[in-house]
């Protein structure tokens, strides 16, 4: 068995299903969702051949610093350890409800199985559900990609919500 090898861009890029776009993240705050799409821009992947990387071959425990959070939405700080503070809590709580296709019919998903603020670090550790990834591969058609930085500027979940339509 061969053993995969991960290449990541340089930019951070979300990579999701057009399905989660029509899901109600409940009330997320415009920081919570900026969290979220940078764990987020964590997953994806693809491997030395370009192929990109399936739901199976996808980490799913990621780690966000606020650092390197407050690099990519210009905040400072004292606002980005705040900002992971607040996510951790928001994310263990938080499942998004997803259309169903052809049908009146929803599915429920918890966003994460598992999160942890460790605060003299100043990042988070997450873990995603194994129900979520499949919304959060780079399949063949119909996905969404766009780079983080598209959205890093925007002051509303709206406009970013709106962007991502």
């Amino acid at each position: 068995m061969s053993k995969k090898v991960l290449y990541t861009s340089n930019t951070p890029k979300i990579y999701k299903s057009p399905k989660l776009n029509s899901s109600n993240f409940g009330d997320f705050s415009h920081t919570d969702y900026q969290v979220y799409l940078m764990l987020l821009s964590k997953i994806g992947g693809v491997d030395k051949n370009g192929k990109y990387l399936q739901p199976e071959e996808l980490k799913r425990e990621h780690t966000l610093s606020a650092k390197e959070f407050g690099g990519i939405f210009k905040t400072d700080l004292s606002n980005s350890y705040k900002a992971l503070r607040k996510a951790v809590n928001k994310l263990m709580k938080t499942d998004i409800t997803v259309p169903r296709e052809n049908s009146d019919s929803y599915l429920r998903i918890n966003v994460c199985s598992q999160a942890e603020y460790i605060k003299n670090e100043g990042k988070i550790n997450i873990k995603f559900t194994d129900d979520i990834m499949p919304y959060l591969k780079q399949v063949k058609e119909c996905f969404m990609v766009y780079n983080l930085a598209d959205i890093s500027n925007f002051k509303s979940i709206y406009t970013t919500r709106l962007f991502e339509l």
